[in-house]
């Protein structure tokens, strides 16, 4: 919780907030991996942030946009908890993807906001087993926090500026995802390290994550003056 306050200053980049919450999120319940679903202004349910960043887990948390326990919960305003066994049965072409990407069970927390629900986060795990109260408890508060992190308390009270503030995170993904590809290919690198060089560049030059990234796609800043990530231990780079 410290670390995301820590963050929320003016001028934040709500997608490499989020990126860092989805990993404490995984580190803390012990989760394989986390992600952020947003809902866009027009009901659909798309992919924000996560803990990791697998070709797998892109496909798997994309389809959730249609079926799966994500949708369910977006829908129903609840947490739903799913093995493999009754997704397969619930949701065939979500459990496909779950199995590809190794997970064999999960959560799915609604994030919300009063009565409105604005997003999901999906909790991920290689091996069955569900949570226990204090797990849940905890999972709970970051949702919420995730929630807080979307939404200014000023935006919440208006609903077209709620609309405005969903609208530009999930427009930094779709620039976040460009540039990531334009780094892997340019490096020779999987996605998870390509994002990584991002992250790491724009945290070592002061700038926030969506501009260095739009400066990418735009060609503004040349690939080759982003120097290769190098892993210090930790997946997403952080310090």
């Amino acid at each position: 919780m410290v670390s995301v306050a820590d963050t929320l200053v003016d001028n934040f980049d709500v997608v490499d907030v989020l990126t860092m919450l989805s990993g404490r999120c995984a580190e803390l319940l012990g989760v394989s991996a986390a992600a952020v679903l947003l809902v866009s202004p027009d009901d659909k349910l798309t992919y924000l942030a996560s803990s990791r960043h697998s070709t797998q887990e892109w496909d798997l948390f994309q389809g959730e946009v249609s079926e799966g326990p994500a949708r369910v919960s977006l829908e129903e305003k609840r947490t739903v908890s799913w093995e493999i066994g009754e997704a397969q049965a619930l949701w065939p072409d979500f459990a496909r993807h779950a199995i590809a990407a190794g997970f064999h069970s999960g959560h799915s927390l609604p994030m919300r906001l009063r009565s409105r629900v604005i997003g999901v986060l999906s909790i991920m795990r290689m091996e069955p087993g569900h949570m226990d109260n204090n797990e849940f408890a905890m999972a709970r508060g970051l949702a919420d926090v995730a929630a807080i992190t979307v939404l200014t308390s000023e935006a919440a009270n208006d609903a077209v500026r709620v609309n405005e503030q969903l609208s530009t995170a999930l427009q930094s993904r779709i620039i976040i995802e460009q540039a990531k590809g334009m780094i892997a290919q340019f490096r020779n690198c999987d996605m998870q390290a390509a994002f990584a060089t991002i992250r790491s560049y724009s945290r070592n030059n002061n700038k926030q994550l969506t501009n260095v990234a739009q400066d990418i796609v735009d060609s503004t800043l040349p690939l080759s003056e982003i120097p290769a990530w190098v892993h210090s231990g930790n997946a997403l780079g952080e310090k």
